[in-house]
């Protein structure tokens, strides 16, 4: 049984023996409570006439008609808003929307009615039982009313200004007839499949007031006899709004009103012989509801959807391109929005690749750290990778320069490291010369406060709010137990990553290198998913530290070559040099054909002008660091480009001695 617990509004009292005594409650039955209560909610709230009719109190401008209370067989009242709500109400349901209370008040303000003995003896409509609904026949409407006329047309056009008003020809065809419902003088619109009639929905043709009569369903559509096999068929919102299509040489059928979730089985396998189904709707939110409720009845092969801003419905859509006597402004529009409605989702939504935005790519670091962009760094251990990111860091940071590359204006970072111990964070800070108010610097060893995992909400909330770029020190820390060979795993990982630099500003992440030489340890995935990779190697010797491309899609490949002086104070980063790949790679080229020409031009002076043959300059070449192969391609460039000549195929002497 459905019960609901009513509690006393009174509080509680504390007896002198100080006991607290219990609130008191009781409990209803929900029905029980409804029927003790009768019509009193209702005529303790709006005038009722003797045939249980009101106005609306929910929306202005209707007459006393729109708002009908009836008794239903189980002895509960319940009011229903034929007009702009469209909603049935029963008693808890009209007190909590009419006195704007939460449901448990109107359950005490209803009990309370009762227990004071307030239901009045003289109600205003003692006897609105509910009669069984007398289905209309064909017969009957046959000799109901009469047909519409011109004059009446006129009417009921001067009552929506702003919208099309089919003709009387048109109504009369559809089956619309003029008859009295509720004492007002209405255009009635039968909606009935073949001999059945669900309901019979009127209008006032003075006043945009509805009424219904007759109704045993409220699950049909008007007008659903003219779907045959085969055809398009249109849903609108209003049996005037088909009535226009209709003039326009469209079938269309109609839903009684904007809460209309259902369809009868009958009705709904009529509209389903259709080939096509066209959902229109009136194209605010309710009646966009309404028609999402009916789509999900219906075949998603065979449904389409027609929506328009420029107007609410199709009546004033149609008003509004009115300019020509015929309608073929309307048509015209109507069958452009047909034609886009039977396009695919790609093709109205996604547009044209010489339609994309003219989107720069911008940069935090130049060429190196992209807004918004997921950069991955990978070295062995000891090849300053983590000093290199706090140096990062601080430029960008400060809104200096990172590796002698420009940083696109101060930008707030959170450093968040599970890999070194804070001593040596300190340390580093102090030989970089990094001030003690830049970085936010999250490690383990601050109390309390264990460093996030990738999912926590304060690093969406740092980059949301700061739009800064974060640092993590390093990836392994942050796998959760799961294997860094495991592509579906580091996918996800580099989702997370990749996420929250679309949220802020960028997302720097520390990788270890592979011990057989790969630029980083794991799966293709950690490399792909992300956006720019790069690769840093240390010469133990020199101390030149080797800056190479993993990944780039975003610009061209270079190389940087640094070189840290740890004994300056403090410690400074000098670039040694930074080139395009393709720079580098002339650069190359230009100083192995310089070598060359060197050796050729010193034997040519040490053998008297001499030639030289293939074999010598290339046993020659290798003392200098140049193996075969490459030796053979750096003859011919230049041999091609005239720094040199072939005087046969084995001797070769130089064109200039330089």
């Amino acid at each position: 049984m459905n019960t609901a617990t009513v509690s006393s509004n009174r509080s509680a009292v504390t007896p002198i023996n100080g006991v607290r005594s219990q609130e008191m409650k009781r409990e209803f039955d929900i029905s029980e409570l409804k029927r003790q209560a009768g019509l009193t909610p209702f005529s303790n709230r709006i005038d009722i006439d003797d045939q249980g009719y009101s106005a609306c109190p929910f929306h202005n401008g209707d007459s006393n008609k729109s708002f009908h209370i009836v008794e239903k067989e189980d002895g509960c009242f319940i009011g229903t808003c034929f007009s702009e709500c469209g909603a049935s109400f029963d008693a808890i349901n009209f007190v909590k929307k009419f006195d704007k209370i939460s449901t448990g008040d109107a359950l005490h303000k209803i009990a309370a009615d009762i227990d004071d003995d307030a239901r009045p003896s003289n109600n205003k409509a003692p006897s609105l039982k509910k009669e069984a609904a007398s289905p209309m026949t064909p017969q009957k409407w046959a000799s109901l009313g009469r047909e519409v006329t011109d004059a009446d047309v006129t009417k009921l056009a001067a009552s929506r200004p702003d919208s099309a008003t089919p003709t009387a020809k048109t109504l009369n065809v559809m089956g619309f007839r003029m008859g009295e419902m509720g004492g007002q003088l209405s255009l009635v619109a039968p909606y009935r499949m073949g001999d059945t009639f669900y309901t019979l929905k009127s209008r006032n043709i003075k006043t945009k007031e509805f009424l219904q009569g007759n109704s045993i369903s409220q699950k049909s559509l008007f007008n659903i006899d003219a779907v045959t096999a085969g055809c398009d068929v249109y849903v609108v919102e209003s049996e005037l709004d088909a009535a226009v299509l209709h003039e326009h040489g469209y079938v269309a059928v109609s839903v009684i009103n904007a809460k209309q979730k259902q369809i009868e089985l009958d009705v709904v396998e009529k509209l389903k012989a259709a080939a096509r189904i066209f959902i229109v709707g009136d194209q605010d939110a309710p009646g966009q509801v309404c028609m999402n409720n009916i789509s999900q009845l219906l075949p998603s092969e065979k449904v389409y959807r027609i929506s328009f801003t420029d107007a609410k419905d199709v009546g004033e859509l149609a008003h509004a391109l009115k300019n020509d006597a015929f309608g073929e402004e309307f048509k015209e529009k109507w069958e452009q929005l047909r034609t886009e409605a039977l396009a695919s989702w790609v093709a109205r939504n996604i547009p044209f690749v010489g339609k994309l935005p003219d989107k720069r790519q911008e940069w935090i670091i130049h060429n190196l750290l992209p807004r918004n962009g997921y950069l991955l760094v990978t070295a062995k251990f000891g090849a300053t990778k983590s000093l290199s990111a706090l140096l990062m860091a601080f430029g960008i940071e400060t809104g200096t320069e990172v590796f002698g590359r420009e940083v696109a204006g101060k930008t707030p970072v959170l450093y968040v490291d599970r890999e070194n111990p804070v001593q040596t964070i300190n340390e580093r800070r102090a030989h970089l010369g990094i001030p003690d108010s830049v970085i936010r610097y999250w490690g383990d060893w601050i109390d309390d406060m264990a460093t996030p995992n990738l999912d926590d909400p304060r690093l969406s909330e740092f980059a949301i709010r700061e739009q800064g770029v974060i640092i993590f020190d390093s990836m392994t820390d942050w796998l959760e137990g799961e294997s860094e060979n495991d592509p579906s795993k580091m996918t996800e990982v580099a989702r997370k990553f990749r996420r929250l630099a679309r949220l802020g500003a960028g997302v720097i992440v520390l990788h270890h290198d592979n011990k057989n030489g790969a630029g980083y340890r794991g799966s293709t995935a950690i490399p792909a998913g992300s956006d720019m990779a790069i690769k840093m190697e240390k010469d133990d010797l020199t101390g030149v530290v080797k800056i190479r491309t993993e990944r780039f899609r975003m610009c061209k490949s270079w190389e940087i070559d640094i070189q840290y002086d740890f004994n300056s104070d403090p410690w400074t980063c000098r670039v040694l040099k930074d080139q395009t790949v393709g720079e580098a790679h002339k650069e190359k080229v230009a100083d192995e054909i310089e070598t060359v020409k060197a050796a050729l031009a010193s034997y040519h002076e040490d053998n008297s002008g001499e030639g030289v043959s293939r074999i010598q300059i290339v046993s020659l070449l290798k003392t200098v660091g140049i193996g075969r192969v490459k030796a053979e391609k750096t003859l011919e460039m230049g041999a091609k480009s005239g720094k040199w000549k072939v005087a046969s195929v084995n001797l070769i002497w130089p064109l200039s001695i330089v």
